[in-house]
């Protein structure tokens, strides 16, 4: 069931509370891209479907939330040969349901990358260094945003929470040797912990849902609401050893056990650079809206 967006921003309290799992999927689900390498020299043709290294998702015009590390490994994917340097090697891509048509995969190119690079946290810090959060700005206006939660202290261990994006990439959408899967996967669990305990702004939440490669970046909110709350970034590995030709091989193997970074970090990223002057779109950046009826007239 798809929930628009526009009538869920006039919803009041009452209306918001009687939300399924099923019908906030159907909003969040619209605003989840899927972030993807280009055609590579090594490719003979495109893709049936995209490469996908990571999971995004839009939070303002033009502009994707995913994790640092995918922004970073897109860095540092090889361009084609005679590209120019400013062509991004990876694209963002949003897989859009039509009614009476099927999926629509709309690529978009991507402009430019923020990251994360110093913050403060003050008193006493348990966390990383810097989160593990990252932004793509892409080619395209009129993309559906997803509004960032305000206020964390309601999620304490024991809450039921969901995630979308692509675990496991584009093995997922082709396990069977060829494509039986063009949306997003939804996985639902519960706060196992508020790292380092429950606070305003806690620097993780340990889920109790395991996740893939290519899930990083993916939103996590709550069943009854589209609001981000955190965002995936790594799954606590369990270390197991073994035998090859003599030597002993180290392995990791994945728990039931997912971290997210909270909204906090998300709301002030996005604080500082909401008014930087690289995030202004070409006067002639498509919109999704004429792109979708383009695609649509194809065929």
């Amino acid at each position: 069931m798809f929930v628009d967006q526009k009538r869920f921003a006039i919803m009041n309290v009452a209306e918001r509370a009687t939300m399924n799992l099923a019908e906030t999927y159907g909003i969040v689900s619209q605003s989840i891209v899927a972030i993807s390498l280009k055609l590579l020299p090594t490719m003979s043709a495109p893709p049936d479907v995209p490469e996908i290294i990571g999971t995004g998702f839009v939070v303002e015009e033009g502009l994707i939330a995913t994790n640092d590390h995918v922004v970073r490994i897109g860095a540092k994917v090889p361009n084609f040969p005679g590209k120019v340097e400013s062509d991004w090697p990876i694209e963002a891509t949003l897989f859009h349901l039509t009614p009476d048509q099927g999926m629509v995969m709309i690529s978009m190119r991507v402009l430019g990358a923020f990251t994360v690079e110093t913050f403060h946290v003050p008193g006493a810090y348990y966390g990383p260094k810097s989160p593990d959060i990252g932004f793509l700005h892409v080619d395209m206006r009129g993309l559906p945003r997803l509004e960032i939660a305000q206020d964390e202290e309601t999620v304490k261990p024991g809450v039921k929470v969901a995630t979308t994006g692509f675990p496991m990439g584009t093995d997922a959408l082709k396990a069977p040797g060829y494509v039986h899967q063009l949306t997003p996967t939804l996985q639902e669990g519960i706060v196992s912990a508020v790292l380092p305990f429950p606070c305003k702004t806690p620097h993780a939440f340990m889920l109790n849902m395991m996740t893939q490669g290519g899930a990083s970046g993916s939103p996590i909110f709550l069943h009854d609401s589209p609001k981000v709350i955190g965002v995936v970034y790594a799954g606590l590995t369990e270390k197991y050893r073994t035998k090859f030709q003599g030597l002993s091989l180290e392995y990791p193997v994945p728990t039931n056990f997912t971290y997210c970074v909270p909204a906090h970090y998300l709301r002030t990223a996005l604080d500082n650079i909401r008014s930087k002057p690289e995030l202004a779109l070409p006067p002639d950046s498509p919109v999704l809206a004429e792109a979708l009826k383009h695609c649509l007239q194809k065929g």
